[in-house]
């Protein structure tokens, strides 16, 4: 699959982090947080300050699920989203998007002043690239919309890269840092006085009311307020399961045996991989990233690995890979994320989520909007965050598809047929749908031969499961679930883990 590297996340496997107990019956708190990742941590650690009490729960390891697998590239300027925010939405609103991300850079870079963070934190352009002349007008009509929202850019011929470019949009003053690094002081800061983190509690049910109660599988937090940070929200009063996509990135972080990008890039036409440095001891890194791949459309992902490698090492003279690693991201129906209450009803649940791949600025953007709103605080962007707007445009036929993917999913592939179980045709390491006496299966065979088999139907909505070979899970292709071979949950909106089935081989 990759030649040589280890299957994990840079940022995971040089910064280890202590563990937190998990919950031990029922608690009382101020404000309950359901994820740890860039989102929970850092809003709990601003109520926190704010004299709020917070649990934080985490069904895994803080920072280890979405935050830990980006590329950390903290940046106002997500790809050519300001042309799309003038066409959908307006001048105004793209102007507090460029405003909202900017103030994100402003802040993080007064935390590592003030706080004195190690976290490799370096300013430095962000430059938009397009690889064919035909390409330029994207980068032309995305300089105007950026300029009109308040953003200092440059258009240029070419990219400061290690491969040919035929234009470049630079953006001055952008940054990037080793995410884990950065978060460790805050998610210090929060246990005690009352506020704690719990770690393998994983949340089984919402229920807004006064006060509202978090049930997880070792007892219930009763808290005032709830935000959901786990990307897809576990509680659904907003039919969020139409209106969220997922998707898979793949990243690799690289040597190089000439010189490295002074800049992080960016593509922006038909070859869009992003690109940036990361400081290592064994020699200074690029972390590549790119690929996007629509969840449950091809089983055999170990080929965008390879896809990336062998593109790699066409264009740049690579001498070794590292690390390689994928993560999941959602997209919302406008391109625009939703934070804010998680319906038009709720007063007390709140939401953030669809980054679309831009965790890191909307991350400290979503921890401070939120905080506002619980502190009952008005924020500017409120309005444009709101995730119960709707705007007729995109809106529209991306929810369309949305509902097409998940009927595909949960009705189409349930009913087709699916090859007949022979344990001999599996290959070890590798798993498939079924047809069994008893049904379809989720058959998994370890190095060892023996078979782990499992209901092939996600927990969360029913939709049919496959088979990723690049990570060895289960995936869903409707909302993002990932299960383990065991069938653990690994990855929401599924809390329930997924029923063994036995069969006769």
């Amino acid at each position: 699959m990759v030649s040589g590297g280890i299957h994990d996340s840079i940022w995971m496997a040089t910064c280890p982090y202590g563990s937190f107990p998990p919950l031990e019956g029922d608690v009382e708190a101020d404000v309950a947080i359901v994820g740890a990742g860039i989102v929970g941590i850092l809003t709990a650690a601003v109520l926190k300050q704010a004299g709020f009490r917070v649990a934080l729960l985490e069904s895994r390891q803080v920072a280890g699920g979405v935050t830990g697998y980006t590329t950390a590239k903290l940046t106002a300027v997500h790809t050519t989203i300001y042309s799309k925010l003038r066409d959908g939405f307006g001048r105004e609103k793209a102007h507090l998007y460029a405003k909202a991300n900017s103030d994100a850079i402003r802040w993080a870079v007064e935390q590592v002043a003030m706080q004195g963070i190690a976290c490799d934190f370096t300013r430095l352009p962000l430059t938009l690239y397009v690889d064919r002349p035909d390409e330029r007008e994207i980068l032309e009509k995305e300089h105007a919309a950026a300029t009109e929202a308040g953003l200092e850019c440059e258009l240029l011929s070419r990219a400061d890269a290690p491969f040919p470019t035929a234009a470049a949009l630079r953006f001055p003053g952008q940054a990037q840092f080793h995410i884990r690094r950065f978060l460790e002081p805050f998610v210090q800061s929060i246990p005690g006085n009352g506020s704690a983190i719990y770690e393998n509690t994983r949340v089984v049910d919402v229920d807004e009311g006064d006060p509202c109660e978090v049930r997880t599988e070792r007892g219930t937090v009763r808290a005032r307020f709830v935000v959901l940070a786990t990307m897809f929200p576990i509680f659904d009063p907003g039919f969020y399961w139409a209106r969220l996509s997922p998707y898979r990135d793949y990243a690799m972080a690289v040597r190089l045996s000439g010189p490295l990008p002074s800049e992080m890039l960016v593509g922006a036409g038909e070859t869009s991989y992003t690109y940036r440095t990361q400081p290592d001891p064994g020699g200074d890194l690029l972390v590549v990233s790119g690929l996007d791949q629509k969840e449950g459309e091809h089983t055999d992902k170990r080929r965008y690995y390879t896809q990336m490698e062998t593109y790699l090492r066409e264009h740049l003279p690579v001498s070794e890979v590292a690390y390689y690693w994928s993560a999941q991201d959602y997209k919302t129906l406008d391109g625009v994320p939703y934070i804010g209450r998680i319906s038009g009803r709720a007063e007390r649940v709140f939401v953030a989520t669809g980054f679309d791949g831009w965790g890191m600025s909307t991350g400290i953007v979503s921890a401070h909007l939120l905080s506002d709103l619980i502190l009952g605080r008005k924020s500017p962007y409120e309005d444009l965050y709101n995730p119960n707007r709707f705007k007729p445009g995109p809106s529209v036929g991306q929810l369309a598809e949305n509902v097409v993917t998940a009927t595909k999913h949960l009705v189409v592939e349930r009913v087709s047929g699916a090859a007949k179980l022979h344990a001999d045709t599996l290959p070890p390491g590798e798993g498939s749908i079924f047809d069994t006496d008893e049904g379809k299966a989720g058959v998994y065979k370890d190095e060892g031969g023996r078979l782990h088999v499992l209901s092939p139907y996600c927990t969360h909505m029913g939709c049919q499961l496959s088979w990723n070979s690049a990570e060895r899970s289960w995936d869903c292709g409707c909302h993002g679930s990932r299960f383990d071979i065991h069938g653990k949950v690994l990855q929401g909106p599924a809390v329930k883990d997924l029923e063994p089935k036995p069969i006769d081989e």
